[in-house]
């Protein structure tokens, strides 16, 4: 359910993102950072109902989490760092 949830939210964060690029949600810091964040969501269900990793120790969903949470943590401060350089007023 998690993960159906969170690829639910991630698709829309993309689907507002790409038909309505000057709305108030995409040009926001929660907005225009949604794409990075709520893959967070659909990458703790894949952990959450996975049973192996491709590197030969014992699976645990905490250690495929925790590399997810590594992930997305990266990944959204990349999307904050983009979004504080772009000048939305463009006049």
């Amino acid at each position: 359910m998690i993960y159906v949830i969170g690829m639910l939210t991630y698709f829309l964060a993309w689907i507002l993102m790409v038909y309505f690029p000057q709305s108030m949600w995409s040009t926001s810091l929660i907005g225009s950072t949604a794409t990075a964040w709520t893959s967070l969501l659909w990458l703790i269900g894949i952990g959450l109902i996975g049973d192996s990793l491709y590197i030969t120790i014992p699976y645990r969903p905490w250690v495929y989490i925790s590399l997810s949470v590594i992930f997305a943590a990266i990944h959204t401060l990349h999307a904050v760092i983009v979004y504080l350089r772009i000048p939305w007023s463009m006049s």
